[in-house]
């Protein structure tokens, strides 16, 4: 659900390491209900949202107020107001006894808790590399991330790691974990546990995982055919171009765009790097359900 509204000022110019635009952050997971920047345009991301992706995502909204957003009409107005955990459970509480009445017993509407804060850091341990932050996202689901803002194998393996362990030891009213680059999202049943109860088992799997050295995990090599700027792709940039940001840098060739952006001679140079480069598949759902991050494993080659 696109929201217009005037351009949001940011507290840098450029992502850096992870893009061009200061909204670009390193993938991570995102929340049903979440409200992502993409760009200066906030999104509120639903059902059919990408599983993860590269951008801001300073909000989400209750999972007890989704009903409302299945409401809105194009050229509606919304309002956001912000909310306490202790107050999103009393709505979702009250949201789920409203929903065992007969439609005839319902005769007020939930009501509207105004004002109150919530922490955005629910639990900050250790420093550098070994840092580990669990975020609130929403109510029914944490992010944890660690490390500096990097791009760093290392982090990643981390979050493999955790990831493996929550799997294997897993706790009552457990959704679903969803890993990023140097994250991983817990997604929970509010109704069978709480954020207290999530963010401890977190934490006891973090400290009993050991060291990565000499640690080994599955993998397997796939071959993918590429596709270069077949009438698809064009049409997809088009598309782009109407709905989404017209006069973009990487419009209307991407290929053009990689090309001058890394100081290459050719659009063939570009080709010859893709071909020779070898991937390492981090995340999927990155834009659109299923996309992998495919990250080259050399430096140079990315």
């Amino acid at each position: 659900m696109r929201l217009l509204r005037e351009k949001p000022g940011w507290a840098r110019k450029v992502g850096g390491e992870e893009g061009l635009h200061p909204s670009n952050i390193h993938d991570n997971p995102y929340s049903v209900g979440t409200i992502d920047f993409t760009g200066d345009m906030p999104i509120i991301l639903g059902l059919d949202s990408p599983s993860l992706g590269g951008f801001v995502s300073p909000a989400t909204v209750i999972d007890a107020e989704l009903w409302k957003l299945g409401q809105l009409k194009p050229g509606d107005r919304v309002r956001f107001r912000r909310v306490t955990a202790e107050k999103a459970e009393a709505i979702r509480v009250q949201y789920q006894n409203t929903l065992e009445q007969k439609v005839s017993d319902i005769l007020h509407p939930i009501p509207e808790f105004i004002g109150g804060e919530t922490k955005a850091v629910l639990l900050e341990v250790g420093t550098g590399m070994d840092r580990m932050v669990i975020r609130s996202a929403g109510n029914t689901n944490v992010l944890v991330e660690y490390g500096p803002i990097v791009l760093n194998l290392q982090l990643r393996l981390r979050v493999h790691f955790l990831y493996t362990a929550l799997q294997e030891n897993p706790i009552d009213g457990l959704l679903d974990l969803t890993p990023g680059i140097r994250s991983l999202q817990v997604h929970f049943d509010p109704s069978m546990t709480s954020t207290r109860k999530v963010i401890d088992w977190v934490r006891s799997k973090n400290e009993a995982i050991i060291t990565l050295e000499n640690q080994t995990i599955p993998s397997r090599v796939l071959h993918l055919p590429l596709c270069w700027d077949d009438l698809s792709n064009k049409e997809a940039i088009e598309k782009y171009e109407k709905g989404v940001r017209r006069g973009a840098p990487w419009c209307p060739d991407n290929i053009e765009f990689i090309r001058r952006i890394n100081g290459l001679e050719s659009k063939e140079a570009v080709y010859d790097i893709v071909y020779k480069a070898r991937y390492l598949v981090m995340g999927l759902g990155d834009v659109y359900l299923g996309a992998p991050v495919a990250t080259p494993l050399d430096p140079r080659h990315r």
